[in-house]
């Protein structure tokens, strides 16, 4: 299983990186606008800083020595910059919402090894629209949420109620119902695939897409790594004999 995933938000020094994947530090760089001639006045916005630049100003005819000049940088507030350690690639903000990379990359987690391809179709249909309409990949996501459970041989009434079965049958850690509860309809029975919940927001669609890994990991990836650790053990006893 990956590492925890942070997902990118301009208030955080290091989150996983929509170029590289990597959870990483980032660097965030501010904007600021320099005045030039062709500058249309900024009225009533006082300048942060000032910064001194040196300009040369030689001619044929008259040889002047260098200038130096008091240059005014205003803020640019609702923009920002941010920079991955790990690749150097940059992400573009605009009050606070990363408008580059998109729409080809994602700022949600990337789907497990072992994800089973049917559920991994659904799962990165929901990541390329997940920034646009989290709504829409919630709901994208609880049906690969039930494909998965069918997947493991469960049918229940909803969701919530086929979790619990894994959780049951051993198959899911009980801390998994603490997740688990985000799919549940506030003040009502467990939401089905594929229905959208008008509350859903990027905090509940990111909830699902981790709980999907998690889920995989535990009924998919660990029971396989297990029994290849198994494998490999008797096969070492079978060459001892």
């Amino acid at each position: 299983m990956s590492n925890k995933y942070v997902s990118p938000n301009t208030n955080l020094t290091a989150f996983n990186c929509p170029h590289c994947g990597v959870l990483a530090q980032q660097f965030w760089h501010y904007l600021y606008i320099e005045l030039t001639k062709h500058t249309p006045p900024l009225h009533d916005i006082p300048p942060v800083r000032y910064e001194t630049i040196t300009r040369n100003y030689n001619s044929r005819q008259i040889n002047t020595p260098p200038i130096q000049i008091q240059t005014p940088k205003y803020p640019f507030n609702n923009t920002c910059i941010s920079s991955c350690y790990n690749c150097n690639q940059k992400a573009i903000w605009i009050n606070k919402k990363m408008i580059y990379p998109f729409p080809n990359e994602s700022s949600a987690p990337l789907p497990c090894e072992n994800m089973p391809e049917e559920i991994k179709n659904i799962f990165t249909e929901a990541r390329t629209i997940v920034d646009l309409s989290p709504k829409s990949a919630a709901a994208l996501l609880r049906l690969a949420l039930e494909k998965l459970l069918i997947h493991q041989g469960v049918n229940g009434k909803n969701l919530f109620e086929g979790i619990q079965k894994l959780i049951t049958e051993k198959k899911l850690p009980e801390m998994i119902e603490q997740a688990a509860n985000i799919i549940r309809h506030v003040g009502n029975n467990a939401l089905h695939s594929g229905e959208i919940d008008l509350t859903d927001n990027i905090q509940t669609a990111n909830t699902l897409f981790e709980l999907i890994n998690v889920i995989i990991d535990y009924t998919i990836t660990k029971p396989q790594t297990i029994h290849r650790m198994h494998q490999n053990f008797s096969k070492k006893q079978q060459s001892n004999e």
